[in-house]
């Protein structure tokens, strides 16, 4: 972290200032996170720097209650949460929690949720929108035409210029995002054979593996929960499947 203390808190105060004057309309608040790292790329909009990370835990710390999601979940059972309650959680499962966010976690004795797709658990490729974006987005060159049958419809996209290379990326995204995990794979196999790359993860991509998910859990701070096995569109999903997904991601987890 390069920011001070003395600076750090400064801007901390500043934010709880702000965040005292707002007031808390359902009496809590769920902050969502993904990642705590800095990376090159963030065409998904999910990483926070640990230098900002930190200057949110410092603001949580002097202007609301920070709270483990399941307290605040039996609290509001019982009809009411505590006041200025603040939950954190984090989505995925990424390496970065248990490397950069635990330490900022401890130091401000912040408790957090993590929710880990278990099926990329010690997996030795990246989530698919992370490899999407490492196939088309990072290299220098591509070949100039990309065909892929996705869902019975044929789709050209031309990279003669970069800027086609993004509305590909965000086209393929949304394509990708209702495939079941087998034909996700499969595009992607094809897809990795047309840019003439492998489908190894970047070591600032990966997820967690098994080990480091019971390093995550140690000292009780943070809760680890299933985030399903393959990180579907649940609701494109027959409910017999949701079901799978979401009681395996538990089992694997147990």
């Amino acid at each position: 972290m390069t920011m001070g203390l003395g600076r750090l808190a400064r801007r901390a105060a500043r934010w709880a200032a702000r965040w005292v004057r707002r007031p808390f309309s359902s009496g809590a608040v769920i902050l969502v996170y993904h990642r705590i790292a800095e990376i090159p790329g963030d065409p998904q909009l999910l990483s926070v720097s640990p230098e900002r990370f930190a200057s949110h835990l410092a603001a949580i710390r002097a202007a609301a209650g920070p709270v483990r999601l399941l307290d605040l979940v039996r609290s509001l059972d019982g009809g009411a949460a505590p006041a200025r309650a603040v939950a954190l959680t984090f989505d995925d499962g990424y390496a970065d929690n248990l490397h950069a966010a635990k330490p900022l976690l401890e130091r401000f004795e912040v408790p957090a949720t993590v929710y880990v797709t278990t099926g990329q658990i010690d997996s030795p490729r990246e989530f698919w929108w992370d490899e999407l974006d490492r196939l088309l987005l990072r290299p220098e060159a591509l070949p100039e035409a990309l065909t892929l049958e996705i869902g019975g419809t044929t789709r050209r996209w031309e990279f003669r210029e970069t800027g086609p290379r993004q509305r590909a990326y965000r086209e393929l995204c949304a394509a990708l995002r209702d495939l079941s995990a087998s034909h996700r794979e499969a595009l992607l196999d094809r897809l990795a054979a047309w840019a003439g790359a492998d489908r190894l993860a970047r070591m600032t991509h990966r997820a967690l593996s098994a080990d480091e998910v019971r390093r995550l859990a140690e000292g009780g701070l943070i809760d680890v929960a299933p985030h399903t096995v393959t990180h579907p569109a649940l609701s494109m999903l027959p409910a017999e499947d949701q079901r799978r997904e979401i009681e395996e991601s538990r089992r694997a987890l147990e």
